[in-house]
């Protein structure tokens, strides 16, 4: 119900704002907060260079 609420807020960004707050909230239901920070962390990086192949 929250989760819905948003998801609906994030579709104002873009796909890897969205994908990345998705994916906190999930890691947020099962995951102490530093594996979260780990975990997001990776998601992160792999974004960037996706970003930066996106660029060239």
């Amino acid at each position: 119900m929250i989760n819905e609420k948003i998801v609906e807020k994030l579709n104002v960004y873009s796909d890897e704002v969205r994908e990345l707050a998705m994916q906190a909230i999930q890691l947020s239901e099962s995951f102490p907060e530093k594996a979260i920070a780990d975990q997001l962390q990776g998601i992160v990086r792999r974004l960037a260079k996706q970003q930066d192949g996106d660029d060239q």
